[in-house]
């Protein structure tokens, strides 16, 4: 963690990831996917779909192959309504918080795959609204949410937190260079 304290000294921006990273929302995201599929389709969510340490869109489909696409939509968008409910599981990784907290000298910015109204419901279950000076939310034009932040930030030293291998390989095709990437689990 010494090395990772040293690159945090010298950064000016510190981009952090939401889902996974600063705050644990995978059992708020089962709960909600448990419940939509209930609701939509009437039989419950199979095992395989629960066992995922994160279900995604594409592992609901996955467990769910012989599910039509509609349906498959229809899930996903019932669980973005029924979300909220479970906000309550989320977990806020305090060590990382605590970290931020006192890097009062540094620009932070969100950087998450989440829609913006999931993103902004966590952020203020948290209490973490007043954290961030930017934030950036999925968009589907711009798949690579690294590319819009090194091109606002360009010739400024970025520190990465992030959990997800995938989106570190995606921070490097964007212009970090992979010292720079520190990987985080919420928990």
């Amino acid at each position: 963690m010494d090395e990772s304290l040293l690159k945090i000294q010298n950064a000016e921006i510190l981009v952090v990831d939401l889902d996974g990273t600063l705050i644990d929302t995978n059992q708020a995201n089962l709960l909600a996917y448990q419940a939509a599929t209930l609701e939509v389709t009437g039989t419950a969510l199979p095992e395989q779909a629960a066992s995922y340490e994160r279900l995604t869109r594409n592992r609901l489909q996955e467990a769910l192959d012989d599910l039509p696409a509609d349906l498959l939509d229809a899930i996903v968008q019932r669980k973005e309504v029924l979300y909220p409910q479970f906000l309550h599981t989320t977990q806020l990784n305090t060590k990382l918080y605590q970290l931020l907290q006192g890097c009062q000298d540094k620009v932070l910015v969100l950087a998450t795959n989440a829609r913006q109204a999931r993103a902004e419901q966590l952020l203020h279950q948290h209490y973490l609204h007043h954290l961030f000076a930017e934030c950036y939310y999925h968009d589907e034009t711009q798949p690579n949410k690294f590319k819009q932040i090194f091109a606002r930030f360009r010739s400024k030293e970025i520190i990465i937190f992030e959990n997800e291998t995938a989106q570190a390989k995606l921070a490097v095709a964007a212009g970090a260079h992979p010292h720079t990437i520190i990987m985080v689990n919420a928990l």
